[in-house]
Formats: structure tokens, C-alpha cells, sequence
């Protein structure tokens, strides 16, 4: 009896040591950060219900299967690597100008396409009063282009328009609003939805504004690759130099779509050449556009610069409109575009709307 119960007080001595063992395992903190061995045999019950002090390297070691949290610099170097990533996007290979990571994306972008920008230098004296002209060109039409510029005797620079092949679908998404379904609501004169030469023709005129953005140019012109001229260089000359001395900043020498009743009424005679416009009247298709520098500063200085959600021209009179700028048109068309020869290369195959005709 006494044996017994010797072997029974044991046992029971022995099983509440293994007890105390067992609970110390499982729930003791401390001896599961002392005893490394023992916690990579229970390393998924454990982990889930005593997770470790937040030491990366530590956790590396102790738990080689499980990922970690990426650090600072890790993060660092992600920002890093998408912003090279823009950088190839919104690059190109020339070294005209330096890019750095405070551009802003407009000049990533002008700089992308900056070696569609080709200057051509001129030996007469005689000029034009501009500080630059800018002609938009398709390849096909170059030769013409140029024989049209030769005519205003002064130097300028030829602008290679943007195509659909040089752009991505990614390009459509980030910089308009050719492939949102929203734009639909649009009134259909002014949307771009799936019509994939807008983008283009958007980014050809915008590398011209950004350039004599970023040259100070006080006064520029802009011409269309199919423009011919309808009033002789004198008159022409005379025109741009008047608009130079008022108070207007923008002057459209060739115009379409626009309510001539309403400027006869409204507007009035300025000098031989020149007709005001009220602020609130449509002026459409930029083929010949005479600007000023503090125009042109707050065109690409605007919320959203380089996305579109209207056409080019109809970006441009919105904007007009907007800000209530002050127009200027030629009191006849002085300048058009030979659309009955060169036809048209963005899907305008439509008859254009006259200009207006205002007696001196």
C-alpha cells in the first residue's frame, strides 16, 4: 500500500512537471525568443499567435519564409524606378535641353518630341514682324510647306506633326480623352472619342506653344501645312503690325465656323486690316494664328495643359472664352487652307464654313 502510493504521488509529480514543460513551450514568450531551435519547429502557430518584435533583419533570420515589409529605401527605389520609368515615356534621345526630376510633365513631354522641331534659317533682311513662325507639316507636304514660308522672307521653325504611330494606347489614356466613354456627352464637335488623330494634331500645336513658351518669344505666328496666302506680304505685314500695337492677343487670319452677323454688330474696324471680336463669339480652325506672349503664358500655364478632352481648335476657343480674351480676325480671310489640293489629313473632310467680309 505504502509502494503504492509512493509510485502514484511520482507519477503525478511527473506528469505535472511535464505539464509546467508543455505550458512553458507553448506559452512563454520569453523562452520562444531564447530558444530560437525550438520555434522554427513550431515557427507557423506561434508566429501567428505571438508575433515577434518588428525587427526586419531579426525576422529575415528567424523566419526566411515569410516576406517583409519592404523598408524606406526600398520604397525609396520603387518611387525611383517609376519615375525613370516616366522619364523613358516622356524622353527623348536629344541633348538640346537637360531634363530633371523637378520638369514638370509638360516638358517631359515637349522634350519627348522635341527633334520634331527643325529651324530653317532665311538671308533675307527684310522679316516679318514676329519673333518666330511656326509651320505644323506632314512629311508629304514639307515642299510645299516651305514654299509657302520662303514667301514671309524671314527665319522660322518647321514643326513635324505628331501621328498616331508614334503614340501608344497608354499615350490616348494618360493625355486625352480618346478611348473614355464619357466624352461621349460632349456636344460632337468638340469630343475626341475613338477619333485617334486628335490626340495628334493637339501635340503637334502644343510643341509649337510650348516653345516659344519656354523662348520668351514676345510675338508668334502659327501656319498650317496646306495654307495659301489671300492677301498680298504688305498687307499681311501691316496686319500683324497693327494687332502688335493693340490690346488683343490673339489674331486669326484664317477662321471657320464663327457668327459674322454678331462681331458686325458688336465688334468693330480696327485700322484697314483688322476687325474686333467680342470675347464670347466661336473662332475655329487655327491654320494662321498670330499670338502674344501673355497669351501664350497662360495657355501653358492652365490646369491640365497637355490633356484633352476637345479637339484642338475648339481647346483653344474654350479657353478664349474663359478667360474673356481679347480677338482679333483679318476684316477679310487673308490667309486659308487649299484643301481642294491637299485635302485633309484629320478626318475634316467637310465643306468649311465661310469667313466674314467687313468693308472698310
Amino acid at each position: 500500500m505504502c509502494l503504492s502510493k509512493i509510485w502514484l504521488n511520482s507519477t503525478l509529480c511527473l506528469l505535472l512537471i511535464l505539464l509546467t514543460i508543455f505550458y512553458y513551450n507553448t506559452f512563454s514568450e520569453d523562452f520562444i525568443l531564447s530558444k530560437k531551435n525550438r520555434i522554427l519547429i513550431k515557427q507557423s502557430n506561434i508566429s501567428q499567435r505571438y508575433p515577434l518584435p518588428k525587427q526586419e533583419s531579426y525576422n529575415q533570420k528567424l523566419y526566411p519564409s515569410q516576406p517583409s515589409q519592404p523598408s524606406t529605401i526600398q520604397k525609396l527605389s520603387q518611387v525611383t524606378n517609376k519615375y525613370q520609368e516616366n522619364k523613358r515615356l516622356y524622353s527623348t534621345t536629344t541633348t538640346a535641353t537637360t531634363t530633371t526630376i523637378r520638369d514638370p510633365p509638360e516638358k517631359l513631354l515637349y522634350n519627348r518630341f522635341l527633334e520634331n522641331i527643325e529651324t530653317v534659317s532665311s538671308a533675307s533682311t527684310d522679316g516679318f514682324p514676329v519673333d518666330m513662325i511656326y509651320c505644323i507639316f506632314m512629311p508629304s507636304r514639307k515642299k510645299y510647306a516651305m514654299s509657302q514660308m520662303d514667301q514671309l522672307k524671314t527665319q522660322y521653325k518647321l514643326v513635324q506633326a505628331v501621328t498616331p504611330y508614334n503614340l501608344t494606347k497608354e499615350d490616348y489614356n494618360n493625355l486625352s480623352a480618346t478611348y473614355d466613354k464619357r466624352n461621349l456627352k460632349e456636344r460632337a464637335d468638340l469630343r475626341v472619342y475613338n477619333h485617334t488623330t486628335k490626340l495628334p494634331v493637339a501635340l503637334s500645336f502644343f510643341l509649337a506653344y510650348y516653345d516659344a513658351y519656354i523662348n520668351n518669344y514676345e510675338t508668334i505666328a502659327i501656319f498650317e501645312d496646306d495654307i495659301i496666302f489671300r492677301a498680298n506680304m504688305s498687307q499681311i505685314t501691316s496686319a500683324v503690325s497693327d494687332f502688335k500695337l493693340s490690346t488683343a492677343e490673339i489674331l486669326y487670319m484664317g477662321y471657320c465656323w464663327t457668327n459674322c452677323k454678331f462681331i458686325g454688330q458688336k465688334g468693330k474696324l480696327v485700322g484697314p486690316h483688322l476687325h474686333s471680336v467680342p470675347w464670347s463669339v466661336r473662332l475655329v480652325c487655327n491654320h494662321a494664328l498670330v499670338m502674344k506672349s501673355s497669351l501664350i503664358s497662360k495657355y501653358m500655364e492652365r490646369k491640365d495643359v497637355i490633356y484633352w478632352k476637345h479637339t484642338n481648335d475648339n481647346t483653344l476657343d474654350l479657353f478664349l472664352k474663359r478667360t474673356k480674351t481679347e480677338k482679333m480676325i483679318t476684316r477679310r480671310e487673308f490667309v486659308t487652307q487649299n484643301r481642294d489640293e491637299m485635302g485633309s489629313t484629320n478626318a475634316n473632310n467637310f465643306k468649311m464654313s465661310g469667313t466674314c467680309k467687313f468693308r472698310k
